[in-house]
């Protein structure tokens, strides 16, 4: 079973999700993957069933980031909660992963077991 959560920051504004290369136009602020289905805000997406690796663009800037696998090009505005990260951007708040690979600051604290930060870390770095 495949699980995702992402908050988006601006509630109003149309953004592009790209799930398996199909381009969509989405407005909402919850979008979340159950089984084999994708959902935002609740709607289920219109997009052929979710098998194997499914991969998933997100072109606009996040609150804030859940996951278990994530490869970002973009900003993040609030905390990032993963198991292994790969962020190419900066992060407004605290990264705790497994594995943190980032191109870009972290405004708050970074926590994870193998840690490699090209940009300013204006927290505390802890390696776990």
């Amino acid at each position: 079973m495949i699980e995702l959560k992402l908050n988006l920051r601006n509630l109003n504004k149309m953004n592009t999700i790209v799930v398996n290369g199909k381009r969509m136009q989405v407005e909402g602020n919850s979008i979340s993957i159950n089984g084999n289905k994708i959902f935002v805000d609740g709607k289920e997406l219109n997009c052929e069933e979710l098998k194997n690796e499914v991969t998933i663009k997100w072109e606009g800037d996040l609150a804030s980031l859940e996951c278990h696998n994530a490869k970002i090009k973009g900003n993040i505005q609030g905390n990032v909660d993963s198991h292994n990260v790969d962020i190419t951007g900066n992060v407004g708040g605290n990264v705790d992963s497994h594995n943190v690979e980032m191109k870009g600051d972290v405004h708050g604290d970074v926590k994870g077991h193998n840690i490699d930060i090209s940009g300013n870390v204006y927290g505390q770095q802890k390696k776990i």
